[in-house]
């Protein structure tokens, strides 16, 4: 078969046998494309290509007027307006890439992907949206967002220090000590005041505010630092009254209490 460029079909399309050789200006077949009235030829807008993808990328899905394709490796298309590479990654290795996209559909309000891996297993997800990261905000441990130049991952806050000692009912306290509550939630607590002998921390895990700055009081039953007993001298005087000639015990006349009264014996 003899291949014949054309640029044009000015004479359109014809199968009549010609003596000699058929007009160079004329088409026996054309598949996937149509003449205009000027006789320029085009193809038809399925076959023109809008796009070359990234390399390793998989399936195609039509998401809120976007288009999304897998793979397992962060990619950026060169309109990422219209076309999105998801990043799917292996939760056990995650340098294998996917071998093959076998479902992918919205599922209230998201993408939900299977994908099978190079290593023949299949693994699920659902792709939830965030929204972009913004300058000068402040997040909290657990938030997500996305980048500004999206690339297919998420992004979760973590604490970058080493956690503080969690509240516990009835620790002692003093003033500089730092505790966390025990539910974690972004802040920490240093004690700046105390009161008491020896405090301690309550029973009740205080409602902790989620402000910087704030304070919260905490009231506890602390223990008290005991003291030493009091020595009391016997009085010098007895606990009895005396009456006229009754103060010597040597003449025979001694009081003493009986059943609250006082009483003498001859």
């Amino acid at each position: 078969m003899r291949v014949v460029p054309l640029s044009t079909a000015s004479a359109g399309m014809t199968r009549l046998r010609t003596k000699g050789q058929a007009a160079p200006n004329t088409l026996y077949d054309l598949l996937n494309g149509y003449i205009l009235l000027s006789g320029c030829i085009r193809p038809r807008p399925g076959t023109q290509t809008d796009i070359t993808l990234p390399p390793n990328t998989k399936g195609l899905v039509a998401h809120k007027c976007r288009l999304y394709v897998f793979s397992h490796i962060p990619q950026v298309t060169s309109n990422p307006d219209k076309y999105v590479v998801a990043t799917l990654r292996h939760p056990v290795d995650p340098t294998i890439p996917i071998l093959q996209i076998h479902f992918a559909a919205a599922f209230m309000g998201f993408l939900y992907v299977a994908a099978t891996f190079e290593d023949n297993n299949t693994w699920h997800y659902w792709l939830e949206e965030l929204d972009p990261w913004t300058p000068n905000t402040d997040y909290e441990i657990g938030d997500r967002v996305f980048s500004t130049t999206e690339n297919g991952l998420a992004y979760k806050a973590t604490r970058l220090d080493s956690p503080n000692e969690m509240w516990a009912a009835g620790e002692p306290m003093q003033v500089g000590d730092i505790v966390e509550p025990t539910v974690y939630n972004g802040f920490k607590y240093t004690v700046v005041a105390i009161t008491g002998n020896e405090p301690v921390s309550g029973d009740i895990e205080p409602t902790w505010p989620e402000k910087s700055g704030a304070q919260v009081i905490e009231y506890a039953q602390g223990i008290e630092t005991p003291t030493a007993p009091v020595t009391t001298q016997p009085p010098t005087t007895p606990p009895y009254p005396i009456y006229p000639g009754y103060e010597n015990p040597a003449g025979g006349y001694k009081p003493r209490l009986i059943d609250g009264a006082y009483t003498v014996k001859y």
